[in-house]
């Protein structure tokens, strides 16, 4: 995790770990079984993801938005405070879109 905030691209990372195994598959195979419109407005409640999320749809990198949020706290962290109210099935299907 610190990987990322020290300047590692987010983008290289995950590909190298899609290589290792099959995460995003299994992030895609969540995805189909989860109403994502449902979980949006759940989240959009309580969690500044939302927002990010549009942001990043009108023109800001991914690589940028990660980064600023691993420079706040560890991801793993970030990832327990997304999941907080709702199943990590549910976030992570959210995450994967």
């Amino acid at each position: 995790m610190s990987e990322m905030a020290l300047g590692i691209p987010l983008v290289k990372k995950m590909s190298a770990m899609a290589h290792g195994m099959p995460l995003v598959k299994k992030m895609s195979v969540m995805a189909n079984k989860m109403p994502l419109v449902k979980e949006m407005s759940e989240m959009v409640h309580d969690m500044p993801l939302v927002k990010k999320m549009s942001e990043m749809a009108h023109g800001m990198p991914l690589v940028k938005n990660m980064s600023e949020m691993a420079h706040w706290m560890p991801l793993v962290k970030k990832m327990s405070a997304m999941a907080h109210g709702m199943p990590l099935v549910k976030n992570m299907s959210e995450l994967a879109h």
